[in-house]
């Protein structure tokens, strides 16, 4: 497969990318420039919004997109540092597959009251995305402005 790298693609919406709870001091701390996954966007989205699981249940800040290629396993290995994680757990992550999306990172923004899944939804059609979720103008205008 060829590889893709979005960065000179035209931006589209931004997104919202599910983590799990033990991602969110090192995502607030500024250490993880990058994050991998299976499933991502054609489009480069201006940012992503991180939605942290159990038991905190919100999204609670987002980082301008800079970057999105695919790369290969032993590539997305080398990167892990830049991700704060451990190469096992991404391999294990990885499994049998021979690439990975990397999404590159900058300009970190948290919210001063993180925005739960709830108060999103009573707005709109949001769940906590298994892959990702695009986000219309509007509602990431009124999802920053919840978390103001």
């Amino acid at each position: 497969m060829s590889e893709e790298n979005l960065t000179q693609e035209p931006r589209g919406r931004s997104v919202v990318y599910s983590f799990f709870n033990k991602w969110e001091a090192p995502l607030k701390s500024g250490k993880v420039h990058l994050f991998f996954r299976k499933r991502f966007p054609s489009k480069l989205p201006d940012r992503v919004y991180f939605y942290i699981g159990a038991p905190v249940m919100s999204v609670v800040g987002s980082a301008k997109v800079t970057k999105i290629e695919r790369v290969s396993a032993s590539q997305a290995l080398s990167l892990a540092p830049r991700g704060c994680i451990p190469e096992a757990e991404l391999a294990k992550y990885l499994a049998d597959r021979d690439s990975v999306g990397a999404i590159y990172m900058e300009c970190f923004e948290f919210f001063n009251r993180p925005v739960s899944a709830d108060d999103i939804s009573s707005r709109m059609v949001f769940s906590p995305p298994q892959n990702f979720q695009n986000l219309s103008a509007e509602d990431e205008k009124m999802l920053v402005e919840m978390g103001r």
